[in-house]
């Protein structure tokens, strides 16, 4: 095999495997998008929201 048409495969297998790594990317970022909507979404356990509560009464005193 010639260099120049190993640089040419080299090439070629290095676009597609950047191609495949961004298209990958983009869909575990498409899955955290809708994860973290879907979290943001429920409501606060109580033991959680109770707490918060607690902080708030306490940061309102001081």
């Amino acid at each position: 095999m010639k260099k120049q048409e190993c640089n040419e495969w080299r090439s070629a297998l290095d676009r597609e495997v950047q191609e495949q790594s961004a298209a990958a990317l983009e869909n575990v970022g498409t899955e955290l998008q809708f994860k973290l909507a879907k979290i943001v979404g429920e409501p606060l356990p109580a033991e959680v929201h109770d707490l918060l509560n607690a902080l708030e009464k306490k940061l309102d005193r001081d």
